[in-house]
């Protein structure tokens, strides 16, 4: 879809990398409260030198671009952000949903910086 924030994104620079996609809308709660963590573990992943394993992509599944502007200006993030334009993520059940993928995510992350940490 086309892109809301960051630089236009090529499928061939995430090769290789654990990438995280964010789903998230205007009217989710749990998207306010979650996306600034995942701000905050992208940015001390690559301030630790992780940039070339790991990325977010954020999608705003708001229907109206000027929402997820306005959502923006509010919740600010670095990574890239794109517009759900095929309706993937429309449904309010996504919203709901994201408390357990939130958990799963954080799972994965310590199993991954444990493993690193380890080698």
């Amino acid at each position: 879809g086309p892109m809301l924030r960051g630089e236009p994104l090529r499928l061939s620079g995430l090769r290789g990398k654990v990438v995280l996609v964010d789903f998230w809308a205007s009217y989710c709660g749990p998207c306010i409260l979650a996306m600034p963590e995942i701000n905050r573990i992208r940015t001390d992943l690559h301030a630790q030198g992780h940039a070339q394993h790991f990325e977010v992509v954020g999608v705003a599944m708001d229907r109206e671009s000027d929402k997820a502007e306005q959502f923006l200006g509010r919740v600010s993030v670095d990574y890239p952000i794109i517009i759900d334009t095929l309706g993937l993520g429309s449904s309010r059940q996504s919203c709901r949903a994201r408390n357990l993928l939130s958990a799963s995510f954080e799972d994965l992350l310590g199993h991954v910086m444990a493993g690193r940490r380890s080698s």
